[in-house]
């Protein structure tokens, strides 16, 4: 303990990035030598790993963001800068690092030996999903539980990290609930699809489709409060699913009250004309079939947001058919009226919130648009706010939302357009737009800023080639600037299907590689990997290439890739379709007592 810090900086400059945490545990005196006298170390293992520093580290120094340090030597701070770099960047490249490689453990169907996860595999696991009863959502319940939702059995599945052997520290993983909640029973004439689930301090809520003989499917939000949930009572059926008690499960037919609400509006004068007009139209229709709108069409993305309060959000298209005219030969087709985003409250059954003149008229009625939402702290349930943003891949303007959480009043949600720039639909180099009805507009939440993507793709010597440009927004301001401010150009063939924060200064962007060539239709293998993106400097910190973690789903991949992550203070956890599960982050690897 008696080494001086530049000699046992000297030695870790010849040690893996994790040989400085393990150095700095051995004794007090290591860990005041490492961990704050070492002058020059934390920018070494930057350098090393080709990691960014803030460029206002140097320049910060002495401003007021640095008043306390005002004491302190510039090198002292310098240091102390570097160091809480490095560990941030660390973290999270630690956490990405133990996804990947559960994942490859998976698709290579060996157990994972890596300490910095839980990988829970459902092969050998009975009652567990098969394909293709795949993961449509993951939310962290607490700090060493974790909610997942499943696709074709609508159920949902809480999953708490548990001691290997009570005389370890190993730790696995195990399924402690599970319930379903379809809004009806799957018969051979009405199936039911969970396609969206999101959870806030007191509900869960679940966004299903129901399919019967129709042409259309109908919305339902199904919601269940965390202590219904977990007291979910009776026993388990042949398929290990709990049965709810009776009156635990809220169903509202989303069609249904849409347009109870929409019929009851009144418009003001100084409302959208459009808007005006297709009401009117809508009431003339309903009026000319005897008040029976069953032949309107409501058409829900596969996005659901809680607010808090027993609400949700969604967003949904509503359309009638238009009869042609007389002398037109053309058959009928559909016209949509609106496309607006809607709160609806379980508690009063009914919309409560809706936004109007969203959306132009660019997008196909059944385009998924992507809703997110970030939740600030707070202390109790009654305080913090909740923040959503809002895009679509086929309009030019993102909306960012701020709702007041756990309030009866809902004068506090107020949005704000913060881009309207008409994104260029065909660019220059022979670039197009990629986009498809099945595929939500890669959207994300991180820190203080929105990020967006926009996949492009062009044909070259008969093949289709990608590239990904990344958007970073600052959020939503009475004042703030419709413009990013800043442009990031991801080459490399990229195609980015989703964007996750990683707390707040990380993102994860989840990628796939694929040319198709147009001479004789050869398809060449998909490739998956993530991107693990600083976002204050918009550098990439590092890129996990998954091989073979392709054969894991059925692709391709347009339509979105089934790996979803969720990230919460330190804990992380991904949903893989349905082949398992993985644990990883700070608070899922470490037991504490009394976890709740």
């Amino acid at each position: 303990s008696s080494l001086p810090c530049h000699i046992l900086e000297y030695i870790l400059t010849f040690l893996p990035d994790d040989a400085t945490g393990m150095m700095c545990r051995v004794c007090k005196g290591w860990y005041d030598e490492v961990g704050k006298h070492s002058p020059d170390l934390w920018k070494f293992l930057l350098k090393r790993r080709n990691w960014p520093l803030l460029s206002e580290v140097s320049s910060a120094l002495g401003t007021e963001e640095n008043s306390e340090e005002m004491n302190a030597s510039p090198k002292q701070n310098s240091r102390d800068h570097c160091r809480e770099t490095f560990t941030s960047h660390y973290s999270a490249f630690r956490d990405m690092n133990a996804v990947a490689k559960g994942i490859l453990s998976m698709a290579a169907s060996v157990t994972s030996d890596d300490n910095d996860s839980i990988v829970h595999t459902f092969s050998t696991r009975r009652f567990a999903p098969t394909s293709p009863n795949e993961c449509v959502g993951v939310r962290i319940w607490s700090e060493k539980r974790a909610l997942i939702a499943y696709r074709t059995d609508c159920t949902i599945r809480l999953f708490d990290v548990v001691p290997m052997r009570s005389t370890t520290e190993a730790m696995s993983c195990r399924e402690a609930v599970c319930v379903r909640v379809a809004p009806f029973p799957n018969t051979k004439k009405r199936s039911s699809e969970v396609i969206a689930m999101d959870l806030d301090d007191e509900m869960i809520g679940c966004l299903c489709e129901s399919r019967t003989n129709g042409p259309q499917p109908e919305y339902f939000l199904t919601a269940i409060s965390r202590e219904d949930f977990l007291c979910a009572g009776g026993g388990a059926d042949n398929f290990g699913i709990v049965e709810l008690e009776e009156g635990a499960l809220t169903v509202i037919h989303i069609r249904d009250v849409i347009l109870e609400h929409l019929l009851d509006l009144d418009f003001d004068e100084d409302e959208e004309e459009t808007d005006y007009l297709n009401l009117d139209c809508l009431h003339a229709f309903i009026a000319s079939r005897d008040d029976d709108y069953s032949d309107v069409s409501v058409n829900v993305s596969s996005s659901l947001v809680a607010c808090g309060n027993h609400r949700f959000m969604m967003d949904a298209s509503i359309s009638i058919p238009r009869v042609p005219d007389a002398d037109d030969d053309n058959e009928s087709t559909i016209e949509c009226l609106f496309r607006w985003i809607f709160v609806l409250s379980t508690q009063e059954m009914k919309v409560v919130w809706t936004t109007k003149n969203m959306w132009d008229n660019m997008a196909p009625r059944e385009s998924h648009h992507s809703l997110v939402s970030l939740r600030s702290p707070s202390q109790s349930h009654t305080n913090g706010k909740t923040t959503i943003a809002v895009a679509s891949a086929y309009s030019p303007f993102i909306f960012d939302i701020n709702i007041g959480r756990n309030h009866d009043s809902l004068t506090e949600m107020r949005g704000y357009l913060i881009a309207r720039q008409r994104r260029n639909m065909r660019m220059s180099d022979g670039w197009d737009n990629a986009t498809d009805r099945r595929r939500k507009r890669p959207l994300a939440i991180v820190g203080e800023e929105v990020i967006t993507v926009d996949n492009l793709e062009k044909f070259e010597d008969g093949k289709l080639f990608n590239k990904s440009v990344v958007y970073f927004y600052s959020r939503g301001t009475e004042t703030s600037d419709s413009s990013p401010s800043a442009v990031l150009t991801l080459e490399d063939n990229c195609h980015v299907t989703r964007v996750e924060p990683i707390r707040d200064e990380h993102a994860m962007l989840l990628c796939h590689e694929r040319a198709i060539s147009t001479t004789n239709q050869d398809i060449e293998r998909d490739v998956i990997f993530f991107i693990l993106l600083h976002t204050k400097t918009r550098q990439v910190i590092a890129r996990f290439l998954l091989n073979d973690a392709a054969n894991l789903f059925h692709g391709p991949f347009w339509g979105g890739i089934p790996i979803f992550f969720d990230c919460h203070g330190d804990s992380v956890v991904v949903g893989v379709g349905c082949t398992g599960i993985i644990l990883t982050g700070h608070g899922m690897r470490t037991l504490q007592k009394n976890d709740n």
